[in-house]
């Protein structure tokens, strides 16, 4: 396996069982140690977005309602887009 496979395999499709990276610092680590670990540092650049999901939940248990509260959940996670 090369580098370049290595750092597609970072980030996989949403899906069953795939592990999100979800903080912009832990990505930032694993692509810096997996460019020094294949010597390929000045070589090999990384483009990446930020995907933000939002979802609205009623608050509590049963069906909701116009006057039932509710509550956003955002959840966030980082997308290698293109490797250089």
């Amino acid at each position: 396996m090369n580098a370049a496979n290595k750092l597609a395999a970072l980030t996989p499709p949403r899906g069953r069982s795939k592990r999100q990276i979800s903080d912009k610092t832990t990505l930032l680590e694993v692509i810096a140690s997996v460019l020094k670990a294949y010597r390929v540092e000045g070589l090999l650049g990384v483009e990446w977005e930020k995907q933000t999901e939002r979802t609205t939940q009623y608050v509590g248990r049963g069906r909701g309602s116009a006057s039932r509260d509710k509550r956003v959940i955002k959840k966030i996670r980082y997308q290698i887009t293109r490797i250089v």
